[in-house]
């Protein structure tokens, strides 16, 4: 199978990339509704659980305002796979879109350890400790795709240069 191109597998991430934004535009409103529910109609089957409504609140939180970003994300991956379904990947633009999502998975990793930092404070430890390791991972990913956008830009430097020369 082809990798970029028209009937490639860049084209169907792009496909599958775009479900996920519709998904997360419809669950930026679906939450809230989700954690009224939880928080009035199930408190006390929470309470009988013994869940913490207090960290199923901070759990949606950190869902809901790191949904944002996220979104922001993969709208940037569309449009990165756009470039790539037409079989152009080493441009500027596609090192700009690396690099706008190095910064949006800078903010969700920041979120995940601000919101760890208050579990872990509040002896919410398993909570916690699974949260951290969510920053790490996007800290991880936002080294990674700033360091591919640096990439990408020395490449398509690179590239234009050559085409000057010829």
């Amino acid at each position: 199978m082809k990798i970029t191109g028209n009937k490639s597998m860049s084209s169907f991430i792009k496909i599958i990339l775009q479900i996920l934004f519709v998904l997360g535009i419809i669950s930026l409103f679906a939450i809230p509704i989700y954690l009224y529910m939880i928080t009035t109609d199930s408190g006390i089957v929470l309470s009988l659980l013994g869940i913490c409504t207090f960290s199923v609140i901070v759990s949606f939180f950190i869902i809901y305002f790191t949904a944002i970003p996220g979104i922001a994300l993969i709208y940037q991956f569309i449009k990165l796979f756009d470039a790539l379904k037409k079989n152009n990947p080493f441009v500027i633009e596609n090192a700009i879109y690396l690099n706008r999502s190095s910064i949006t998975g800078g903010i969700i990793s920041l979120s995940y350890f601000i919101v760890a930092i208050i579990l872990l404070c509040n002896s919410i430890l398993l909570y916690g400790l699974c949260t951290l390791l969510m920053g790490i991972i996007f800290l991880v990913f936002t080294i990674g795709t700033y360091i591919l956008s640096k990439i990408f830009k020395q490449a398509a430097e690179y590239k234009e240069e050559n085409e000057l020369t010829i």
